[in-house]
């Protein structure tokens, strides 16, 4: 899954159990590039599934099926922790 973000200009920025978040940063491009960049991103995704599934399906093993969230706006981004002594 890590294929469709990269070409589409995302990277991904962490692993969540079983989910992960990916950002899209088109480097000069409009914030409607960005949004452009993610769908195409999600789109890609599940045609890479289906044919994941295809795959599952010739070994009798059951199709599994993924939702995509895509949240549009600006992110503020560093690090969390507190101070050490």
């Amino acid at each position: 899954m890590n294929k469709p973000i990269h070409e589409n200009g995302g990277f991904i920025d962490k692993f969540i159990s079983d989910a992960m978040m990916a950002l899209f940063d088109h480097q000069g491009g409009t914030p409607q590039d960005k949004a452009i960049d993610a769908i195409n991103a999600a789109m890609e995704l599940r045609k890479t599934l289906d044919f994941y599934n295809i795959r599952r399906k010739r070994k009798a093993f059951v199709p599994i099926n993924v939702g995509v969230g895509i949240h549009y706006g600006p992110v503020v981004m560093g690090t969390v922790g507190s101070m050490t002594e």
